[in-house]
């Protein structure tokens, strides 16, 4: 990787920002409005909305709920109670 980022890299850099954050309030959204949100249905919509940004996130994303959450790497699954600790990550690259 180089140290200089050229023209299209810091484009595509500032697309994937912008998708990350249009994919974190949608979720938010959803989580604190869903009568039963999960994971699952968490993650599909990270998805669609990074889609529409024209990027994608081939490593994945976490929607981790719970106890569970401060585990490394634990991706999330089930129902997101509330009051409870959530972690979401969000990795994003253009397309």
């Amino acid at each position: 990787m180089s140290r200089t980022k050229s023209p299209s890299d810091i484009t595509a850099i500032k697309q994937s920002v912008v998708a990350t954050e249009a994919a974190m309030e949608v979720v938010i959204v959803y989580l604190q409005q869903a009568e039963t949100p999960t994971s699952k249905i968490a993650k599909d919509i990270i998805d669609a909305v990074l889609d529409t940004h024209h990027c994608e996130s081939p490593e994945g994303r976490i929607v981790a709920a719970g106890i569970k959450s401060y585990e490394p790497h634990y991706v999330g699954e089930g129902v997101v109670e509330q009051s409870q600790p959530i972690v979401i990550d969000i990795y994003p690259q253009s397309k």
